[in-house]
């Protein structure tokens, strides 16, 4: 018997009660009633998916029992076999989970279940959403700043089921997307990658600085540009200086970063 969720007609339910039911999003036992469209999903992003509409998760009142095919109110076992249709269930946003290793909390203040262990994250005020307790006095905040989407994958990062970072400009962005751009520059030896929304710097800009100082140290210009200068804008400082004018390379003067653009 093979793990992929199938139609409920094509199954033996009743002499595959550990069968492990559930969608590539969620396992659990039960189907919920799409009222919108009148017809059983996993999940609301299979739902979404197959829809190309987004299901209001918290009006599902309806589910399906796939261990005897009850159809009854949403809860956490069914009513008639008695089986347990989902370890995790959340009343609030009519969710179901058989996956303990997921850590699914609810939020009260962002509203909605999350994943990860609610000892690893914390509701930010300013943010007004859940950040890693890592990020907790050490990032930039952003009012209602996860309210948009990743800069890479376009994906809606305040429901994203994917972990979510803050970098030092203040924009959110997936963690696997930030690694991405990383590996990218650096198998193309390039230059660190900047925010896609406003060209900050990912990384410490200082840890690039110092390697780029020793490169220009070994690149002097000729002795006939060496008293011309080029005026550059920092991305990461927003500042404007006069500076020593090089083919490439052009540190700003006022924070010594090297992501600056000539004006």
């Amino acid at each position: 018997m093979t793990n992929s969720p199938l139609p409920t007609s094509e199954l033996n339910l009743k002499d595959q009660q550990d069968f492990a039911f559930g969608c590539e999003h969620y396992k659990h036992g039960a189907k919920l009633l799409a009222e919108c469209c009148n017809e059983f999903y996993y999940c609301h992003l299979c739902h979404d998916e197959k829809c190309k509409y987004e299901l209001n998760r918290y009006t599902v009142k309806t589910v399906k029992c796939l261990y005897c095919e009850n159809i009854q109110d949403i809860g956490q076992y069914c009513v008639k076999c008695k089986k347990c249709l989902g370890e995790y269930y959340c009343d609030k946003c009519k969710l179901l989970d058989d996956n303990a290793s997921k850590k699914i909390f609810h939020c009260e203040k962002c509203g909605i279940c999350r994943k990860g262990g609610k000892e690893n994250y914390y509701h930010c005020d300013g943010c007004s959403a859940c950040l890693s307790v890592d990020a907790r006095g050490s990032h930039k905040c952003v009012d209602k700043s996860l309210y948009s989407n990743c800069p890479v994958c376009m994906e809606y990062l305040f429901t994203s089921t994917s972990p979510i970072i803050v970098l030092y400009c203040g924009h959110p962005i997936h963690k696997t997307c930030v690694n991405e751009l990383l590996k990218f520059s650096s198998e193309k030896n390039e230059e660190p990658p900047t925010c896609p929304i406003c060209h900050r710097s990912i990384i410490e800009p200082k840890v690039y600085s110092a390697e780029m100082d020793k490169i220009m140290a070994q690149q002097p210009m000729p002795p006939e540009y060496k008293d011309k200068t080029s005026k550059v804008f920092c991305n990461d400082c927003q500042r404007r200086s006069d500076v020593p004018y090089h083919f490439v390379y052009h540190k700003c003067a006022s924070c010594g970063s090297y992501n600056t653009v000539l004006v």
